[in-house]
């Protein structure tokens, strides 16, 4: 660009001369370049803008167009745009910068820099509107940098006296110059801005819940009920007690004095998420067992009540009293694999509530006891003599005992028959807490019913009813399952099937997408496939190369054959789903 300044009838007139440059007047283009945030040139642009200069101009054979520039009529339009990015940016000073595009070309501006309030709301100023499919960026040093979208600002309308207006220039009559011939400038490669920095949307916290505490002698146990393995979980006892979380989200407690009160805080962290907290209620962690062969608890004496001062001295309070508990009935005698019917426990009137019950010695394996309700339920593993067990229902004024005994006798049968039986189990599929008990399928040779036994019952439970057996999903983990068959007078026992599944839980975000291959039928020779899908990827790749004795092809159908096609990559469904293959 070449600047000359002449004097004609006494005024000095500006004659401008635009080579190699195309200066545009569009919003932040025009800004970026007089605020110098245009990237360097290359060598070869370097190369090229020294060949544009070192050419000859060819000579004016007219006078050249003169522009006189008049004077600005009032102020130069500003604009004002508040921004609230939250109190983490609270009283910072950042710096702000403008992503747009002009012409398919990404351009950055900066504004300058700014300070919040006590809100973390910012009052931006602009030469120009800016435009709404722009992104604004705030930084500061240390801090994470935060990008928003222009229609996330608000225009603060300026008062009357700061909108004054640029006033036209004034354009001189000139003669009309005859046209000279103009060099070809050199093309410059087209500059590219840098990309502002993608800030991620910050998802709200997961907030921990809890099931019933199951307090132990010397700590206690706690399911974590929204337990999901996406994100990271830590947690405190208030009391200082060894902790861990099991993959199920169950938190053990371990080496707390007996009777000590506490609580728990969760706390759970992700990437893009906020931090969130939740503590339990209080937990008591229960008394000393009695010595072997009996004797009485020794419960720490309760505190002095305190009494507040008060004008009468006469105190209304309801004196607290150990619980009276009685069971009926009072023992039972079962055969190996048949539930415990177990006993109806009572608290007599006399008495006051208990507050936590406990067994001596330990429940039997493949039975629960209930330190809340003081029941005992569940299926015996092992054969056992007659074990009387003490039940102690407990409060802060006391503690009362009863006895049960339970005595669990091999089947009479048990060995005593010589044909051999061989059990055949379906596979189970994954179950999501909450959902629909799911139907066990197997068979035994011998025609003899099965009985299935559960591992854990915190994940899983059995109910078997006078035709099949159902199981029922608890908590998120892996249901581990035991078919057995003892056998009659004819038959010896058969060789226990173990089969697992797993199950999540209700609030999880993946969902269970189950393969059917047999057409929907689930007979023991069912080899269906559960899948349990994150959100993402979007698609799953659904099996093309099965085969069926007697058939050619197939499709695959949702819930049943007679349902909507679906594709080989099938979208990942939101709610979960069964495919089942149509054969033809």
């Amino acid at each position: 660009m070449n600047i000359n300044s002449r004097t004609v009838s006494g005024k000095k007139f500006i004659s401008i001369l635009f080579t190699l440059t195309l200066i545009s007047n569009a919003g932040f283009l025009t800004q970026t370049a007089h605020a110098g945030n245009m990237p360097p040139m290359t060598p070869e642009q370097m190369k090229n803008m020294q060949v544009a200069k070192s050419a000859p101009v060819p000579a004016v054979t007219t006078a050249p167009t003169v522009t006189q520039v008049t004077g600005v009529a009032g102020a130069t339009t500003s604009y004002k745009y508040s921004a609230s990015i939250g109190k983490t940016y609270a009283n910072t000073k950042m710096a702000v910068v403008v992503s747009t595009k002009v012409k398919g070309v990404k351009v950055v501006t900066k504004l300058g820099s700014f300070k919040g309030d006590a809100k973390g709301v910012f009052t931006l100023k602009a030469k120009a509107k800016i435009a709404s499919s722009a992104f604004v960026t705030f930084s500061a040093v240390g801090m994470k940098s935060i990008t928003i979208p222009a229609t996330k600002l608000k225009l603060v309308p300026a008062p009357k006296s700061d909108t004054g207006a640029i006033a036209a220039p004034f354009v001189s009559p000139t003669p009309t110059p005859t046209p000279t011939p103009t060099p070809t400038p050199t093309p410059t490669p087209t500059p590219v801005a840098p990309v502002a920095p993608v800030v991620p949307v910050i998802e709200d916290a997961r907030v921990p819940t809890f099931g019933v505490p199951n307090p132990t002698t010397d700590g206690y146990t706690l399911q974590i009920a929204n337990f999901d393995s996406a994100f990271a979980w830590t947690a405190k006892d208030a009391a200082g007690g060894t902790l861990t979380i099991s993959s199920t989200g169950q938190i053990t407690v371990t080496n707390l004095a007996p009777s000590t009160i506490t609580k728990v805080t969760v706390t759970t962290t992700r990437t893009n998420y906020n931090t969130g907290t939740a503590t339990s209620v209080a937990i008591t962690v229960l008394a000393p067992p009695p010595p072997a062969g009996g004797g009485v608890f020794v419960l720490p004496p309760p505190p002095p009540p305190v009494v507040p001062p008060v004008v009468t001295p006469v105190d209304t309070r309801t004196a607290i009293v150990a619980p009276v508990i009685t069971l009926a009935p009072t023992s039972e005698i079962i055969t190996i694999g048949s539930p415990i019917l177990g006993y109806t426990l009572s608290l007599s009137k006399t008495g006051g509530a208990a507050t936590s019950y406990s067994i001596f010695p330990a429940a039997p394996a493949g039975t629960v006891f209930s330190t809340t309700l003081g029941t005992l339920t569940g299926t015996p593993l092992a054969q056992q003599p007659a074990t009387a067990y003490q039940i102690t229902a407990i409060n802060t004024a006391g503690f009362s005992n009863a006895v049960y005994t339970l005595t669990v006798n091999a089947l009479p049968s048990a060995g005593g028959g010589t044909a051999s039986q061989v059990l055949y189990v379906a596979q189970p599929v994954a179950m999501r807490v909450g959902s629909t008990d799911q139907v066990l399928t197997g068979i035994s040779t011998s025609g003899l019913p099965i009985t299935y036994v559960s591992s854990n019952l915190a994940v899983c439970t059995v109910s078997t009813g006078s035709r099949v057996s159902v199981v029922h999903a608890v908590a998120a983990g892996t249901c581990t399952l035991t078919a057995t068959q003892l056998g009659n007078a004819t038959f010896g026992i058969a060789t226990n099937v173990v089969i697992s599944l797993q199950v999540i839980d209700t609030a999880s975000t993946s969902v269970i997408v189950v393969l059917d291959p047999n057409g929907g039928s689930d007979g023991v020779n069912s080899s269906r496939v559960s899948l349990i899908v994150p959100p993402t990827p979007a698609t799953i790749a659904l099996p093309t190369t099965l085969t069926s004795t007697g058939y050619t092809s197939y499709t695959w159908h949702v819930s049943n054959v007679n349902g909507a096609l679906a594709a080989n990559t099938f979208p990942v469904p939101t709610v979960d789903t069964v495919l089942v293959a149509k054969w033809a």
